[in-house]
């Protein structure tokens, strides 16, 4: 919609063999003027070339899954990853874009990650009990399939004998014209149809509850083995959905300003931001976005 020149009041004009495309002024009243049109592509233009260079420099990492998820503890600013070469080998590490002195091997920045996943894996009794939760919850909303397949057969009933009442009013008791009966049957079928393939959709397909929650909870139950085995696309997905937020690496432990509200709930967290201890792990979350962060430890379950 931000591209369409329509919105403008301009229409496109595709090449012909005697000239080229163009735009030209439409019949219709434009909504937005061509000036403030003109400055959204240049701000769409701007983001895609940041965007897609800075996608192309982290495809290139594989040793820096973390790179563009940092921050520097000192300044604030984004870390960025290098690799540096000696004794022989390759060794990554992750530092401030800024020059800040704050750096850390990407082995060990890794390794801490992943002790901090762990703590982000709810115990199993936890997972079953979300999952009949989020599954009562998915029937309240979606209502039950085989309800819905008992209602939608009804309704294919009721149309099956609207269909032989159109055929005794139009060729026993003349009282339906043939258009009148042909337009009524035509979309009756079309109806018939509709139905049917709904039916079918509902028997032959997984629920929304089926085929999204229950993956989200296995991916849980091993959040730090999926995350070890994924590609790296699939990790900054992985990244960007625990975290909104970037992370902060400092003295061995990792912190945030926010993690993903929904798994923060399954974690029994609350905008209190009670501080619980595990180990050298730390993680400040902000689950609404509107409290200023504090070290927060989260602890085992029991």
């Amino acid at each position: 919609m931000l591209r369409n020149p329509v919105y403008m009041g301009k229409i496109y004009v595709p090449e012909t063999e005697n000239e080229e495309a163009r735009l030209v002024n439409g019949v219709h009243e434009a909504i937005v003027s061509e000036d403030l049109f003109l400055k959204v592509q240049k701000i769409l233009t701007n983001r895609m070339e940041t965007n897609t260079h800075l996608c192309a420099k982290e495809k290139l990492r594989d040793e820096l899954p973390l790179r563009g998820h940092l921050k520097c503890p000192q300044c604030g600013k984004n870390w960025t990853g290098s690799i540096s070469s000696g004794n022989g080998g390759k060794y990554p590490y992750y530092h401030c874009e800024k020059g800040c002195r704050a750096r850390a091997s990407a082995a060990t920045a890794h390794e801490q990650f992943f002790q901090f996943l762990n703590t982000l894996q709810p115990p199993p009794e936890i997972i079953d009990l979300q999952m009949a939760m989020m599954e009562a919850l998915f029937k309240a909303k979606e209502g039950d399939r085989g309800q819905q397949i008992r209602k939608l057969r009804l309704e294919i009933d009721q149309h099956k004998q609207n269909l032989l009442k159109f055929d005794q009013q139009r060729f026993i008791s003349g009282d339906l014209e043939a258009d009148s009966y042909q337009r009524l049957k035509t979309h009756t079928l079309g109806e018939l149809d509709r139905l049917n393939l709904q039916i079918s959709d509902l028997e032959i397909s997984d629920t929304a509850f089926q085929k999204y929650a229950r993956y989200g909870m296995s991916l849980l139950k091993d959040l730090t083995w999926y995350f070890q085995e994924a590609g790296l696309e699939a990790k900054r997905k992985l990244l960007g959905s625990i975290f909104p937020a970037k992370l902060t690496f400092e003295d061995g432990k990792y912190r945030t300003d926010g993690l993903n509200p929904a798994l923060a709930i399954i974690l029994q967290k609350t905008k209190n931001l009670e501080s619980e201890k595990c180990g050298d792990i730390v993680i400040s979350e902000n689950v609404s976005g509107g409290v200023p962060a504090t070290g927060l430890e989260p602890a085992p379950y029991c």
